[in-house]
């Protein structure tokens, strides 16, 4: 069990004029060019000001050809602060950095696990995600059960990811901007995925300034109910506007959030 990880109150202090996010449950991090392989198994995780999970792998500088890192993700339950108007908590970040090719990215799995309560509201502008990755390659994401959520699963610049079998639950259609996975990269397989109360279920980007798009995607038996639609194609402009704000290079993993946010 980890919980009470933090500072305090969940706010966001200013360092240098940015946000400064931290309170992380649990931080796995590789910038060095040995290849490791981490399990994080069976924990229950909550009260934390960031986030539950953070893993991040950046590139040796003198082999960007190395993939360092691989991680499995399996069977944790992650619990949010739940409604609030001060933190934009994220469940799991997985994602890697400075790669030559997308195959040499960060691979591995994120299976089975359960998060919870990462949600925003009111006037706060940046939105809770249950699962966010960056630059990652052929990652399965199965069998995870994600509710209560501004964005279940924000998958940017995916190659090859396996996205089945899990269940993503919004905080229903009157929250704005509420999104079961927005993706971008090439391909990736949605497969059997079941969306409940959100107000968009499946956005792929399509010449988003930011993230690319979303090349040769593939869907298949994926079931939305209580969705106001199902599936939005485009650049995506509304889920990027501020991404400004939010950090732009990996080496500041530890004072801001490891890429972008998309925004409702």
């Amino acid at each position: 069990m980890v919980k009470d990880v933090g500072f305090g109150q969940p706010t966001l202090p200013m360092i240098d004029g940015q946000p400064s996010y931290q309170g992380q449950g649990m931080l796995v991090v590789n910038f060095g060019a040995t290849p490791r392989t981490v399990t994080i198994e069976h924990n229950r995780i909550f009260n934390y000001n960031n986030s539950g999970i953070t893993i991040f792998a950046e590139a040796y500088w003198e082999n960007p050809a190395l993939a360092n890192l691989t991680v499995h993700v399996v069977d944790n339950t992650i619990i949010g602060a739940g409604p609030n108007e001060v933190n934009d908590q994220w469940g799991i970040f997985f994602g890697g950095y400075h790669f030559a090719e997308p195959q040499f990215s960060i691979p591995g799995t994120i299976k089975g696990n359960r998060i919870q309560d990462q949600i925003t509201v009111g006037a706060y502008p940046i939105p809770g995600v249950g699962i966010a990755t960056y630059n990652t390659y052929n990652v399965e994401m199965a069998d995870n059960v994600v509710e209560n959520v501004n964005i279940a699963l924000a998958g940017h610049q995916a190659s090859g990811a396996q996205i089945a079998d899990n269940h993503f639950t919004g905080p229903g259609q009157g929250v704005f901007g509420s999104t079961g996975i927005i993706l971008s990269g090439s391909d990736t397989r949605l497969t059997e995925n079941r969306f409940k109360k959100l107000e968009t279920g499946i956005m792929l980007l399509v010449e988003d300034p930011m993230f690319g798009s979303a090349l040769n995607t593939s869907l298949d038996e994926n079931r939305l109910e209580h969705v106001g639609t199902d599936v939005l194609t485009g650049p995506g402009a509304s889920f990027t506007m501020m991404a400004a704000s939010a950090a732009e290079t990996p080496s500041s993993w530890d004072r801001q959030r490891v890429f972008p946010q998309p925004l409702p």
